[in-house]
């Protein structure tokens, strides 16, 4: 019997993990999964623990098969996996051993009402030993850091983070020993997981993305690791639930400069930015890139068609096969860094011909295709404004259009009411992914006599109803979005 309990505990404990590591371990926003749990299934709840206070070897049993049956048919919309990362270990060893001893103690009925409940001071406890854990990784990485003396070069933003830094380190790498952290790698964990693992005795120079979901984490990481040189790309309202107002995000982002030592480039043509220099105190020279004319880099004669783009910056004609107008501020962001470092014998010449076969940054509006025909504008780590509405241009060139997005997940109804005559203009056909954003749209498009628009409860739902078009993947979806 015990065995019985113990299946129907873990199955309760993987599916909670597998949110709260999809809300990257932030518990406020984890508690939204238990309102939804509750809400949705609180029935299951009942009888189930109506059953398991009779402490029976066969009523435990059909305990278990509820709670299989519950989350294989109401909390089934999972869109990534459970990752057993050491952390997640950790957390069900302590929470297993805490509930085998309750398991001893108490009725097994009691345990089942309130397992919910007991599992966010187990994630609590589990929260203070990470943070224990996380300080000594911290200080390891730090003394890597000043060991090897590698210069740091930071980019934040609310979108093009990850591209730039790509394009960054593209062109640097070959003339000077350089590393970029992986992926999306922009928080203290991620970037010293990198460090640790990663950073070489020769690396000159260290490219890292520094992301923001809360007030003071780019504090935290200036704090981390010093910058020497920094990018903003642009500032937008991502992010807006946790930051609360768009002043909270532009003073949030702004940090980065005010806290780089040499020099910074930002994007002199977002409104945000450009006010925000003239009220802020700085030590380090700012680069200003831009359309305008009282840029330092000018960007003009601009041209983006299915192959790529083509554009000056200061005169200089620059060609990329990479896709969509966002990659022309990347790319020259990239280029007035790369020229204010001043590298020796990284020419002009080079720098052109290094942009001219580099590749699109994964999940970055990268270009696929399936077995049925489709071509994939996989554009699925993408969650602002300006992304979303560059990546429609780009599926505007093609014909048999075909758009799959939950909307911009972590945004206000503006923002995606404000998509609407743009999806119109751009898409044949949409199929919109069940979430509250989602709804916003879809409720949008049908206001609007759009009846082209069907709506599904996951990617694979969508996808397998389309041949031979271009599909447009908009925005990945957490979980704890759809509920």
């Amino acid at each position: 019997m015990i065995l019985i309990s113990l299946i129907t505990i873990i199955l309760e404990l993987t599916s909670s993990m597998t949110y709260l590591q999809q809300a990257h371990y932030h518990l406020n926003e984890f508690v939204v999964y238990y309102k939804y749990l509750y809400k949705r299934l609180w029935w299951m709840y009942l009888v189930t623990t109506i059953l398991a206070f009779f402490n029976l070897w066969y009523l435990d049993s059909v305990v278990a098969v509820l709670y299989v049956l519950s989350w294989r048919f109401f909390v089934r919309r999972k869109i990534v996996k459970l990752n057993y990362t050491n952390r997640i270990k950790r957390t069900l060893v302590l929470s297993l051993l805490i509930y085998l001893s309750l398991l001893f103690t108490i009725n097994y009925g009691f345990i089942v009402l309130i397992s919910p409940i007991l599992n966010i001071p187990i994630y609590i406890i589990i929260s203070l030993i990470e943070k224990i854990i996380l300080s000594t990784f911290m200080k390891k990485s730090r003394y890597k850091i000043r060991k090897i003396c590698p210069e740091i070069i930071a980019v934040t933003g609310s979108a093009g983070k990850t591209s730039t830094k790509s394009i960054i380190h593209e062109l640097i790498n070959g003339h000077m020993n350089t590393l970029k952290s992986p992926k999306s790698y922009n928080t203290i964990g991620g970037l010293s997981k990198f460090i640790n693992n990663d950073l070489e005795i020769f690396t000159e120079m260290l490219v890292l993305e520094y992301g923001a979901s809360y007030k003071g984490d780019i504090k935290k990481l200036c704090d981390f690791i010093n910058v020497d040189y920094s990018v903003i790309t642009n500032i937008a309202s991502c992010h807006k639930k946790t930051f609360k107002s768009i002043d909270n995000i532009i003073n949030e982002k702004m940090t980065l400069l005010q806290r780089t030592n040499k020099l910074c480039v930002v994007n002199n043509d977002d409104i945000n930015i450009r006010n925000s220099l003239n009220k802020l105190k700085y030590n380090c020279r700012v680069v200003k890139v831009g359309k305008s004319n009282d840029s330092d880099y000018i960007i003009s004669d601009e041209v983006v068609c299915k192959e790529g783009i083509t554009f000056k910056l200061n005169g200089l004609e620059i060609k990329s096969n990479l896709i969509g107008y966002h990659n022309i501020y990347n790319i020259s962001f990239a280029v007035a860094l790369i020229k204010e470092l001043k590298i020796k014998e990284l020419n002009d010449y080079l720098i052109l011909d290094k942009l001219s076969v580099i590749n699109q940054t994964n999940n970055r509006l990268e270009m696929k295709s399936d077995l049925k025909g489709n071509i994939i504008l996989d554009d699925s780590y993408n969650s602002n404004y300006f992304g979303f509405c560059n990546a429609l241009e780009v599926l505007k060139m093609y014909e048999n259009r075909v758009l799959i997005t939950p909307g911009i997940v972590d945004s206000d109804n503006d923002i995606n009411l404000s998509l609407i005559d743009k999806i119109i203009d751009s898409c044949d056909k949409v199929y919109i992914i069940e979430s509250k954003s989602g709804n916003v749209i879809y409720d949008g498009l049908i206001n609007k006599g759009y009846d082209k628009v069907i709506k599904v409860k996951s990617f694979k739902e969508a996808i397998v109803n389309v041949n031979s078009s271009t599909v447009l993947i908009e925005n990945d979806l957490p979980d704890i979005y759809l509920i």
